[in-house]
């Protein structure tokens, strides 16, 4: 698919792009929602370190799931960096 050709060719402006269109059609089933959602916070983390624009993506995945082992651990990570 485009997101897997933009990831493997390091074209992560075109990945956020194309996540994000995702999300906006994936709005009505909330399994593949939060699963865009997550992957398009961990990519501007890693990538495209835009902190406000993550944890409001964070914010929205916790809504869904409060529990969200994955999201809970990088938001655990994120504080432990800007603490360093």
């Amino acid at each position: 698919s485009l997101d897997r050709l933009a990831l493997a060719a390091g074209r992560h402006d075109e990945l956020v792009e194309i996540l994000t269109q995702r999300r906006g059609l994936a709005a009505g089933n909330a399994p593949q929602h939060l699963e865009l959602t997550t992957r398009l916070a961990r990519l501007l983390l890693d990538h495209k370190p835009d902190h406000d624009r993550v944890l409001a993506l964070y914010e929205e995945v916790l809504d869904l799931e409060p529990a969200h082992a994955g999201t809970v651990a990088a938001l655990e990570a994120l504080v432990g960096r800007s603490l360093r």
